[in-house]
């Protein structure tokens, strides 16, 4: 059996699923932690809007049983691209940018990412100001 439970929690929480959000999970569910037999992530966005940033996370809490294989995927092994491997040109650091990075890391080709951006300390003076 499981449950789904929607939470906003603090970073440090989301970052450690084995050990705080699965006792946070717990928490929310009502239920004993010694009943979680697995925990999987559905879905996590990060909320910066405000000055205490939190995680939304959608955890399945699979209560006293285990949950089949095919229920919780291997986390993704990316293999490093080779040094003499094509090489593509991305403009852009955003979203997009970064994950045609990613799928062309996936596909064997080198990507060079070009932001013309300033740099994440000057970024963040100025949004300060």
């Amino acid at each position: 059996m499981y449950q789904d439970i929607d939470m906003r929690v603090a970073p440090a929480v989301a970052g450690q699923p084995d050990t705080l959000l699965k006792a946070e999970a717990a928490r929310a569910a009502g239920v004993d932690t010694d009943r979680v037999k697995a925990l999987k992530i559905v879905r996590r966005s990060i909320d910066a809007r405000q000055r205490k940033v939190v995680v939304n996370v959608r955890v399945r809490l699979y209560l006293d049983t285990l949950p089949d294989s095919t229920a919780i995927a291997e986390p993704i092994v990316y293999r490093p691209v080779a040094p003499d491997a094509r090489e593509a040109i991305v403009v852009g650091a955003g979203p997009a940018g970064l994950f045609a990075a990613l799928r062309l890391i996936e596909l064997g080709i080198r990507p060079v990412v070009l932001e013309r951006g300033k740099d994440v300390d000057a970024r963040r003076r100025d949004m300060a100001r």
